[in-house]
């Protein structure tokens, strides 16, 4: 799916069309793998879109319902973005 958004992302910048970011939601199955924060880096990379216009969906009951899980995928994608900036996001916090 990720590969998929990146490659319409960058036909669209190709085509001048002006870019919005776009959210892409993760799903646990996603988050389990171990290589999740490399492939993810990797495809990004490989088809050229600005990490920026990225942004990682992860949902509340996610979170809550593995808690270690997700602080180790986010500590491995904080240390992932400091040469790789992107957006991690829960849709349904409100500050």
């Amino acid at each position: 799916m990720l590969r998929e958004v990146c490659r319409q992302h960058h036909a669209w910048q190709a085509e001048g069309v002006p870019l919005l970011p776009i959210a892409l939601k993760v799903s646990i199955a996603q988050l389990r793998r171990p290589e999740f924060s490399q492939t993810f880096r990797t495809i990004m990379t490989g088809e050229g879109v600005d990490p920026r216009w990225i942004t990682i969906e992860i949902t509340e009951s996610i979170i809550m319902d593995n808690a270690e899980l997700f602080g180790r995928m986010l500590s491995e994608l904080l240390r992932t973005a400091r040469a790789f900036p992107s957006t991690i996001s829960e849709p349904g916090f409100r500050a």
